[in-house]
């Protein structure tokens, strides 16, 4: 093929007539770094070195390579070299926009509008910082809270799960319709949910480990909102 794009630990070798192009979500030895007491000793030794330093960092080399944020690009810099083009994750500003609360949709869920929503989605994935938003939950039993995703070791009575998938189509109105999302993630290459809360006019109470924490920067009001150390509960709480 003329152009050829390739992704992850694969691409060495593989390449295109005219351009040739790596795309990095993230890399694995961020990953690894990120949720080293997560891993096995032996599973942090593959990802890093077999995966990171040498597959994927030989899949991006000779080719233009592209990252779909600056925390990403300063990484595949880091760590073999590159410099990187940054293309952010496109995102629908016409569906995810300020609007009313969706009361059917909050009733349906088992909510109700006497207490503050928080939503939590990435439960049963260590890397968006699962047990943390666990730990959180425990020590705010003032908030409702919504998780989303396939939860582990969650405290009773303290949430609901959403159980049944949501369609896409019904994730805007979701975000406008509870207070803030929490998003303490160990390593997050860019979270579009964190995007997409924001452009609904929700509040996202984030750990700096996202590569889209950036659009809550710049001396805004929200600056706040963002925990330094990811895995610091009380700041969350806070």
């Amino acid at each position: 093929p003329d152009i050829v794009i390739t992704n992850g630990p694969l691409g060495w070798g593989i390449r295109g007539k005219k351009l040739s192009i790596h795309y990095y979500h993230g890399t694995y030895i961020g990953y690894a770094e990120a949720l080293r007491d997560e891993l096995s000793p032996i599973g942090r030794v593959l990802l890093k070195y077999r995966d990171g330093m040498l597959l994927e960092r030989m899949a991006g080399r000779g080719k233009q390579c592209v990252t779909c944020s600056d925390m990403v690009a300063h990484e595949v810099k880091l760590y073999f070299g590159y410099t990187a083009q940054v293309v952010g994750h496109a995102m629908d500003v016409q569906r995810f926009s300020p609007g009313p609360r969706d009361f059917a949709l909050i009733g349906e869920l088992g909510l109700t509008t006497d207490r503050p929503i928080g939503m939590f989605a990435g439960a049963g994935r260590p890397m968006k910082g699962e047990f943390i938003a666990y730990e959180v939950i425990r020590r705010m039993p003032e908030v409702q809270w919504l998780i989303i995703g396939e939860p582990r070791a969650v405290p009773p009575d303290l949430y609901r799960w959403a159980r049944k998938p949501l369609h896409p189509d019904r994730m805007p109105a979701l975000l406008r319709s509870v207070d803030f999302l929490l998003a303490p993630s160990l390593y997050e290459p860019f979270s579009l949910l964190i995007a997409e809360a924001i452009a609904c006019g929700t509040p996202v109470v984030a750990s700096g480990c996202a590569g889209s924490v950036s659009l809550l920067m710049s001396n805004s009001p929200l600056d706040p909102l963002i925990v330094t150390n990811p895995r610091d509960v009380y700041a969350y709480v806070e």
